[in-house]
């Protein structure tokens, strides 16, 4: 129904208030600026335009039902479809009409009740049933009341939903017991995607820490994930179930640990230096690596890009932090997809510069390549590829980074999980200058 994307746009813009501005330049001619159906045209259309505040009405109308009315249209009515408009903004009308039933008492009760009461949120799991639920609907599973305040608070406030998601171990048990529930139903495929997730998107954000406390527990974590999708994908039903019961018992053991302190500002100290330590030296090598190589060529010319790529990468990791905190929620499958596209493109880089430095390792093709005519266009060519490799190189480890920093940083510890990164960070630059001062004597002799 709504990509991620579209979910985080649309919530973004309704928080932001320019919905109302969309409503008044597309609605409010006809169906008035508070949607009461006595907009300047109304006067002129047959049948009338209906009044969006009738709560009777209102009750049974979802989002999607909105949605669809505007992007559509309403045959045998002056009610045009909107198709041009975009789908940000077309979602955008449909969850302001939603609200025009509702008053900002009911909104404050139902704020209340969302924070308050956890059996409301099992009602609303995801933006999806915000979308479909009618107040109605809602209403045979709550009171009356208690339905028409939560949905008006919701259709008002959207990103509470994702913000309420579960994460982390109890994200991880709940892919478990579904994908063990999965396997009874004979949907195994289901049962595997759910048993990654299990591990990508609720276990693996905790790395860093339980592998700071306690590796033992961590590694026998991830060897019981690996052993309950081996048993998913070709065992019995008892095998599946035998090896979650040893999973669950694992995550129990995680839950002690990690519940004995909320995140010291040790273990968060240690969580960011391991974390930038081995997220930063595979990219550190590479690009260490590329810089000695164009010293001993003799290439210092194309040094300037191999530093723009790097200094590019770590921009874009900071937009990237931004992005993936504000505006979008990346799962554990993307991840590992984007890491993947990087590290492949990486290597057709690397690739494509270590034939490009071959063909150039003769005396006579070295000194035919950088003659006046041709020098200025290769460089350029060079240049591109060596800054696209140190770019790649660079932004694949801190794209993984911003990921486990972000899950540091829900346990508070804000000061430790910075000097964890500025220590690391100081340290890999001591090495990167002595690690090139080095292979560059070497690339000399």
């Amino acid at each position: 129904m709504l990509s991620g994307h579209g979910r985080k746009i649309y919530c973004t813009y309704l928080e932001e208030k320019s919905h109302e501005t969309v409503y008044i330049a597309q609605c409010a001619s006809c169906h008035g600026a508070a949607g009461r159906g006595d907009g300047r045209l109304a006067a002129s259309l047959e049948p009338k335009p209906i009044a969006f505040p009738d709560p009777e009405r209102a009750r049974s109308r979802s989002l999607m039902a909105l949605y669809q009315v505007v992007t559509q249209g309403v045959a045998g009515t002056s009610m045009p479809s909107f198709s041009s408009l975009s789908e940000e903004d077309r979602w955008a009308l449909a969850f302001y009409i939603g609200t025009m039933s509702h008053d900002g008492a009911m909104r404050g009760r139902g704020e209340k009740l969302w924070r308050q009461d956890a059996s409301v949120k099992r009602h609303f799991p995801d933006l999806a049933t915000v979308s479909t639920m009618t107040e109605a609907a809602s209403a045979k599973l709550m009171p009356g009341r208690t339905a028409r305040d939560v949905v008006a608070y919701l259709r008002s406030n959207p990103g509470v939903i994702e913000a309420s998601k579960p994460t982390g171990l109890v994200l991880a048990r709940l892919c478990l017991r579904e994908s063990l529930a999965a396997v009874h139903a004979g949907d195994r495929a289901t049962a595997i995607k759910l048993g990654l997730s299990a591990y990508l998107d609720g276990f693996e954000p905790l790395e860093p820490i339980v592998s700071a406390r306690d590796q033992s527990l961590m590694t026998a974590v991830e060897n019981a994930i690996l052993g309950f999708r081996s048993a998913v994908a070709n065992g019995t039903e008892e095998q599946a179930e035998a090896a979650a019961a040893r999973l669950d018992n694992l995550f129990a053991r995680v839950d002690a640990e990690l519940g004995q302190s909320r995140a010291t500002p040790m273990s968060t100290f240690l969580g960011a230096l391991t974390i930038l330590l081995r997220e930063g030296v595979e990219a550190l090598l590479i690009v260490v690596g590329i810089i000695a190589f164009m010293k001993k060529a003799g290439r210092n010319d194309v040094l300037r890009h191999v530093h723009a790529g790097w200094i590019s990468a770590l921009g874009a990791g900071a937009v990237t932090w931004a992005v993936a905190t504000y505006l979008v929620t990346i799962s554990g499958a993307s991840r590992e997809v984007a890491e993947g596209v990087g590290a492949v493109f990486a290597a057709i880089v690397l690739l494509s510069v270590g034939m490009w430095m071959h063909q150039k390792s003769s005396a006579d093709r070295w000194q035919a390549y950088i003659s006046e005519k041709l020098t200025a266009a290769l460089t350029r060519r060079a240049g591109f590829s060596l800054f696209a490799l140190a770019f790649i190189a660079v932004y694949r480890e801190v794209f993984e980074t911003v990921l486990f920093y972000s899950a540091l940083a829900v346990d508070g510890n804000s000061g430790a999980l910075m000097a964890g990164f500025l220590i690391c960070a100081g340290a890999a630059s001591d090495y990167r200058v002595g690690a090139t001062a080095d292979q560059c004597a070497h690339a000399d002799r």
